[in-house]
């Protein structure tokens, strides 16, 4: 059997760096995530856009990136989100006419939904919000999914 003092034994830190513990905190970020039917982003997304009451989604289906951008009510193109974050921690939008179309195209697994990071771009001096699913993540349910979907 070992005594304590055989466990114990002393090292040189030299060469060690300290880790800042800024490294460590959880940055919420923009997501948006795509399932069969429906697609949803986070609340980070909406507060990234000023808390805007509609936005404006467009799609580029050949390098597969999705931007939102704020966008009046009125428009004839606006998605309404206000209605969709009352208590919760994402807005939800059925849509399952695009969903299935890109699920498609983008030869995806209908079994697993879809996630990526968004990253703060402008253009004509108008905040948006891309989404590269190029770099997306399928997950089944809760955990990232093991097959490469």
């Amino acid at each position: 059997m070992l005594d304590n003092e055989s466990l114990i034994q002393n090292i040189n830190l030299e060469g060690f760096e300290i880790v800042q513990g800024q490294m460590f905190k959880n940055e919420r970020r923009p997501m948006m995530t795509m399932y069969k039917n429906e697609v949803s982003f986070t609340r980070e997304a909406h507060r990234d856009l000023n808390n805007c009451a509609a936005i404006q989604m467009l799609i580029h289906v050949e390098n597969k990136i999705v931007i939102i951008m704020p966008s009046t009510s009125t428009d004839e193109n606006a998605i309404a989100w206000d209605r969709q974050l009352k208590d919760t921690s994402a807005s939800k939008f059925f849509c399952p006419c695009l969903t299935n179309r890109l699920y498609a195209l983008w030869d995806w697994n209908t079994k697993y939904k879809y996630k990526t990071d968004g990253r703060i771009v402008y253009c004509d001096k108008k905040v948006m919000i891309l989404f590269d699913f190029n770099d997306a993540k399928p997950y089944d349910g809760l955990a990232l999914a093991k097959e490469n979907a």
